[in-house]
């Protein structure tokens, strides 16, 4: 199972433990062995909260091209709407003038850790936790998309300082 948030970022808290619960339950029901669950997660890591936040409005950006796309939005607001399978086939009208025409959404950085499960732009021990807590709940694997915008030198920065500061909290597990 390859799970990510279903607005493309900007995921409250419980939405995937509803979304493990049901793949766990369906698994138990079907006899068959329980697969391996990979999560997908927007993150940046910062040596504080302010450094981790450098590239948000480059996230939002992202965020408006991804809900153009889906016709999705977080004002569809139940989890259950959030949750639903998607319809196949749908017209979607996003391009004018050979150009996606962004979503307008302006989400705030203000308690963005309280309030999302994804993205994940803090530091080290609070990814870590967040990380850990994914683990516990039944997660194997972990996506992290860092690249959504930001200058190259900036990603390739932010890749050695995820291997410096992040994987070695799992190495020991080999799960790095």
């Amino acid at each position: 199972l390859l799970t990510a948030p279903n607005w493309g970022n900007f995921e409250p808290h419980g939405d995937l433990e509803a979304l493990l619960e049901a793949y766990n339950t369906a698994a138990a029901e079907s006899g068959a062995p329980r697969g391996e669950v990979m999560v997908y997660r927007h993150t940046w890591l910062g040596r504080t909260e302010a450094d981790a936040l450098e590239y948000f409005d480059d996230m939002v950006n992202e965020y408006n091209h991804y809900l153009a796309l889906t016709q999705t939005g977080p004002g569809a607001g139940t989890r259950e709407a959030r949750l639903k399978a998607r319809d196949v086939g749908e017209q979607v009208e996003f391009v004018e003038a050979g150009r996606v025409v962004a979503a307008t959404e302006s989400p705030s950085s203000d308690n963005l850790w309280e309030k999302y499960s994804d993205p994940v732009l803090s530091t080290a021990d609070k990814m870590i936790e967040r990380f850990r807590a994914m683990e516990a709940m039944g997660v194997d694997h972990l996506a992290c998309l860092i690249a959504w915008g930001q200058p190259v030198e900036a990603v390739v920065a932010q890749m050695e300082l995820m291997a410096e500061q992040v994987l070695p909290a799992f190495a020991e597990r080999g799960r790095a």
